[in-house]
């Protein structure tokens, strides 16, 4: 049966809503096709190409019209990628994200009492660093419990995976003190909430960071596990999105290496752990007061490791020079 009968847009849908507040775009759509009685990966099929797993921001109108949303909110609530001198851009939520990785698309996680309480999938999610609900203080699920497939926009429900579980029956588990923090100072970040200011390393330290800078930097300083070098790494680990489990190591080694360098714990610390290059690279799209937070962390790991000075010295001149 043809789902859509416009050769252009189709016929509205009977159930309208509009976006709510922080909802993420495709989250949207997969709450409105199980209110119209309709399966995402029909609606995928049609707006994008069989097995698409989400929708892209190009079908964003077409979802608007679909479903009664505005095409304005729905556009900023699905990631947006271009490229501009050779490096993809993405826009959501009216925040740049200058590396595409830091945006989940495909896989999606969730916080099951959330959907439960508020029957909509948040856009902070969407986030890859994002791993724990600052409202129910509880970890973030990228997987079934049941039968461990990742999750995808394609499923009968918010609350229902593929082979019939029901999220909400899953057991969570409990973020640390530096998930909660950094998932709530995303969501301000990523909804343009002023938050109050921080005191104690490291949160004083990240405070007043962009979204894009903060999760580059925590990715930067935690994506090493330690004994590898960074520069050891295989091609691709550095660039692909990290599944939740990978961003909760990420996030908490990230934290306890800033504590490190601001503590001089030097028998704790290595730098070969630290993608010294991307924090480096991070400057290009920061600001001045940034560019000197960075600056410090920089003299702090020369002086506790006395790295190569021409690494620091390069990234000033870089910096301040350029």
């Amino acid at each position: 049966m043809q789902l859509f009968l416009d050769p252009i847009l189709g016929r509205p849908l009977p159930i309208q809503d509009d976006l709510k507040p922080d909802e993420s775009g495709n989250g949207y759509a997969l709450r409105m096709t199980e209110a119209n009685g309709i399966q995402f990966s029909q609606l995928a099929r049609s707006m994008a190409s069989l097995g698409h797993r989400y929708l892209p921001n190009e079908v964003a109108g077409k979802i608007a019209y679909l479903f009664g949303g505005n095409p304005i909110d729905v556009g900023k609530a699905i990631p947006k990628s271009y490229r501009e001198k050779g490096h993809i851009i993405t826009v959501f939520k009216d925040c740049i994200l200058t590396r595409p990785y830091h945006v989940r698309r495909s896989w999606t996680q969730v916080c099951p009492l959330c959907l439960l309480n508020t029957g909509f999938a948040q856009a902070l999610w969407e986030l890859s660093l994002v791993t724990a609900c600052p409202v129910h203080y509880t970890r973030l699920l990228d997987q079934c419990p049941k039968c461990f497939r990742k999750l995808t926009w394609r499923r009968p429900s918010l609350l229902e995976c593929n082979c019939g579980m029901r999220l909400e029956g899953a057991e969570l588990e409990a973020p640390s003190e530096a998930e909660l923090w950094l998932s709530s100072t995303l969501f301000c970040l990523l909804s343009d909430i002023r938050m109050s200011p921080e005191r104690g390393i490291p949160y004083a330290f990240l405070a007043n960071l962009s979204l894009d800078v903060l999760v580059r930097l925590i990715r930067a300083l935690g994506i090493s596990s330690g004994p590898e070098h960074v520069s050891n790494f295989r091609p691709g680990k550095l660039t692909r999105v990290l599944s939740s489990k990978e961003a909760v190591q990420v996030v908490q080694r990230a934290f306890l290496r800033i504590s490190d360098l601001y503590e001089d714990r030097a028998n704790r610390f290595t730098s070969a752990s630290l993608h010294l290059k991307e924090v480096a690279d991070i400057c290009i799209h920061s600001s001045q007061a940034e560019q000197e937070k960075i600056s410090l962390l920089f003299q702090r790991v020369a002086r506790l490791e006395k790295i190569d000075k021409s690494i620091t010295n390069s990234f000033q001149m870089d910096m301040f020079y350029d």
